[in-house]
């Protein structure tokens, strides 16, 4: 991953990906907010990279290696991967994320929110539309004076609009979101 270059920002998903973690770096990519989790890329050709999220209210670093899960009989990623065998930033990426998680399979119970907050270390503020006590908050068009107001505070701000989807009946997919 390199900042000061033009880098591959295609995010694809895996057979075992977690969703929730792809849209979430798909959100922080474009501000540029996802380069502060990159710690030290220098000595990827020795084998490991560092990243640091913020986890539980403070930053930790996470070490990996540069050896990613891939299928031969698939001929593909089993996770998250830039969908090119020479950018290999988000598989890296979510290999450490996934352990500082304890395992691949632990993002997939996390929620977006919780994994924007870790690797931005924003706060993280909702609200939802659908909700009766938020529906005056929409009809007096106030909401656009709400979101200004976190656009003009010092701390930073990521606004984010979700549109959740429901499961459809006799269907085995879980309800997902798009964002």
């Amino acid at each position: 991953y390199d900042p000061n270059n033009n880098y591959n920002t295609e995010l694809r998903l895996g057979p075992y990906s977690s969703m929730k973690f792809v849209n979430a770096v798909a959100t922080l990519t474009p501000s540029g907010q996802i380069e502060q989790i990159f710690v030290d890329v220098e000595h990827m050709n020795m084998g490991y990279v560092v990243f640091q999220f913020f986890k539980n209210c403070e930053w930790q670093y996470v070490l990996v290696d540069t050896r990613l899960p891939f299928s031969i009989e698939l001929k593909k990623f089993l996770f998250s991967h830039n969908g090119s065998f020479d950018v290999m930033w988000l598989a890296l990426l979510e290999k450490a994320y996934a352990k500082l998680n304890g395992k691949y399979h632990h993002l997939g119970a996390l929620s977006y929110e919780d994994i924007l907050i870790d690797m931005s270390s924003c706060t993280l503020d909702k609200i939802k539309l659908a909700e009766p006590e938020n529906e005056q908050l929409v009809n007096s068009k106030k909401l656009f004076s709400v979101i200004s107001n976190y656009m003009a505070s010092k701390t930073p701000h990521i606004l984010v609009c979700v549109n959740k989807t429901k499961k459809n009946s006799g269907s085995n997919m879980p309800e997902t979101g798009e964002y």
